[in-house]
This record gives structure tokens, C-alpha cells and sequence, in this order.
């Protein structure tokens, strides 16, 4: 990992990055790995084709990737048909798109064609997986340029939890000077008898905010940040305080740490329109049990917030790794103890004919 690490560090070639039309700002853009069983190429790697990030206006590209075929090959582990139905073995990531954008209309169809546009981006977001390798600390700060957030399973995959884990899907528009927050109690089953939690927890957020392109690097005018606390209190004052617990994906950086305006853009932790962030506590933080996830808005420099506000889609799931632990139903209790309205999502129920 750290060989390779070095190699891709003075590996920058102009025609390796993408290019218009992939790194638009608002699109879901694809990388291409390689499928199983192919000789010589590591399956779920980056294909040798594959182009490398980040997009214009500080967007981390790519988004997504799958499967692309492997290029050196007459045999390339993907075949499509052509118009006239002949299989053929094909490559390139024109091929792995079309298998991430029909996830994503699965979800549209699943969902009833109901959801936001920003619901249906954070969701294969949300539950994308980059293979372990790439999230080896030397590759970590690379793996994003050419794999984004990972593969995303079957849609289906993505809309159920598991007893052992819950997630909840806000959808809303922030206005101008707003910030949102949603308070709520740990999972009991993972609090300590020092109250202190523990367990995993994945934050993505989505929005479209407003794009100037004659802006160039600043062509993004509007960000959004999600946030995770923890109260903690201080036993010998009894202060209270808010803890922030997220770091943002593959980036290391927590949140709330000094760094210079261009590391963050790197890192994705700033004026990207798609985001993740995770938190892992496997041996527990904190005094309390009271957490909140809040989402805050900042827009650059001599700009007027749209008067509509920013829509978005932040998605959270909170797991037991162990997979123990009855926490989706344990949430459950707690929302609806707090007067607050818990919908399930909608599923459309797919009906098929069968003749005979």
C-alpha cells in the first residue's frame, strides 16, 4: 500500500483526471473496478482506465463505482448485447454507470417515485463499501479519486436494517440562518453502566445548492455541514458541553480541527455537495446517553442565501457491530416517546402476471 501510495502521488497526468461531462457538480459521477476471476487484476480494484479526481469547484469525484471490465483482455469479465442481442465482452466506465444509475432507478421505483432527488443520491451513498485494501491508512487519502465512496449494493439491500442497526432519513429545505437539529437518546442496549456508548454511527448528507460557474473553483455557493454531539458533563462542575464525534470519510480529519481551507476541500469536509462521515467507539465515549445530529449552513463571501433554502437529504444509521444488540426497535421507543411522528419509508410492492 505504501509503494503504490508514492506511485499515484507522481502519477498526474493531464488526460488521467476527468473531465466534462463527469465532473459535474451535481451529477453522481462513476469510477470502473475490476470484476472477479480475471487474471492479473485485483478484483474490486480500479481498473488501469479509470480516471482520477477530484471535480471542479471542490466536488470529490468520483461519487460511485462498479464494475467496468478489465482493459488488456479479449475475455474482460463484463458482457452486454449489442442492438442485434450478440453477447460481447466490453470495457470502459461507460459500462460501469449505466450499473450504478440502475440501482439508483431501482431505488426511484422501489421508493413509489416519490423521493427527492437528493434521497435518491444519499441512499447508494450512504451504503456504498470501498474494498478493505483501499481503506488502508496509506491508500486512504487516494482511494477516493478513483473508487469515490465504493460500490453500493442491490437497492433492496439498501432500503432494510437489520434488528441490530436503524436508520433515519431526514428531508427538508434549510433556509436562510436556520439550523436544524434533532435531539435523541443513544440506544440503551449500547450504553455502559457509566453511560458512556458505544457502537458505530454513519452520517451522509446531500444537497443541491446553488452553482456559479463563472465562479470556477468557487463555482459551489452555499455548504451545508452535518453534525454529530454527545453531551458530555463534567462531574466535579457539572458543566455541560457538546462533543462533535464525526470524522469525515476516508479523510481522517475530525470534525473541528484547525486545518487549512485546501485541506479541507480535499478531504471532502468542505464545499462538497455529497458527504460522509462515520464515528466507530468500540470501547465506548462519553457520560451520556443524549446525543443530537444537527445540519448547519455557511455561503461564501457577498452571497445571498437562496430565499427557497437548500434542499437536502441526511441519512444516519446507528449499528452494534456485534450484531446483538436490539437497537432498531430501541429507537423506535425513544423517538415516539418524544412526541415526534416516525413513518416507515414506502416501498412499492412490484405485482408480475404469470400467464398459464
Amino acid at each position: 500500500a505504501e509503494d503504490a501510495a508514492v506511485m499515484l502521488a507522481a502519477f498526474g497526468a493531464d488526460d488521467q483526471h476527468i473531465t466534462a461531462p463527469s465532473e459535474h457538480v451535481l451529477g453522481i459521477t462513476v469510477g470502473a473496478v475490476n470484476p472477479p476471476g480475471m487474471a492479473g487484476h485485483v478484483p474490486l480494484m480500479p481498473t488501469t482506465y479509470t480516471r482520477r479526481g477530484p471535480g471542479v469547484g471542490g466536488a470529490r469525484k468520483p461519487d460511485l463505482a462498479h464494475f467496468g471490465g478489465v482493459g488488456s483482455h479479449n475475455q474482460t469479465g463484463l458482457v452486454s448485447l449489442t442492438p442485434v442481442g450478440v453477447a460481447v465482452h466490453n470495457c470502459g466506465t461507460s459500462f460501469a454507470a449505466p450499473l450504478a444509475a440502475a440501482t439508483i432507478a431501482t431505488l426511484d421505483q422501489r421508493l413509489a417515485r416519490l423521493a427527492a432527488r437528493e434521497t435518491l443520491l444519499a441512499l447508494p451513498v450512504h451504503r456504498a463499501k470501498r474494498v478493505a485494501a483501499l481503506d488502508r491508512e496509506a491508500l486512504r487519502h487516494v482511494s477516493r479519486e478513483f473508487v469515490g465512496f465504493g460500490i453500493a449494493p442491490p437497492a433492496d439491500v439498501i432500503l432494510n436494517d437489520d434488528p441490530h442497526s436503524v436508520t433515519l432519513v431526514f428531508r427538508e429545505r434549510l433556509l436562510a440562518k436556520q439550523r436544524l437539529e434533532f435531539p435523541f437518546t443513544w440506544p440503551r442496549s449500547l450504553v455502559g453502566a457509566n453511560s458512556s456508548c458505544r457502537g458505530q454511527a454513519e452520517v451522509t448528507l446531500c444537497f443541491t445548492p446553488p452553482i456559479d460557474p463563472d465562479q470556477r473553483e468557487e463555482a459551489i455557493r452555499v455548504q451545508l455541514e452535518a453534525y454529530l454531539h454527545q453531551e458530555n458533563v463534567n462531574r466535579a462542575t457539572g458543566e455541560i458541553t457538546w462533543e462533535s464525534r464525526l470524522a469525515h470519510d476516508a479523510g481522517g480529519v475530525p470534525q473541528g480541527m484547525n486545518k487549512a481551507e485546501s485541506t479541507l476541500i480535499r478531504t471532502g469536509l468542505k464545499w462538497s455537495p455529497i458527504k460522509r462521515y462515520q464515528v466507530s467507539m468500540p470501547q465506548g465515549r462519553g457520560n451520556t446517553s443524549n446525543w443530537r445530529l444537527s445540519l448547519e449552513s455557511l455561503v461564501r463571501a457577498g452571497v445571498v442565501f437562496p430565499t427557497d433554502g437548500v434542499a437536502f437529504s441526511l441519512v444516519m444509521t446507528i449499528f452494534d457491530p456485534v450484531a446483538t444488540a436490539p437497537i432498531r426497535e430501541e429507537m423506535r421507543q425513544d423517538i415516539q416517546s418524544r412526541g415526534l411522528v416516525l413513518a416507515d419509508i414506502t416501498v412499492a410492492h412490484q405485482v408480475r402476471h404469470r400467464l398459464g
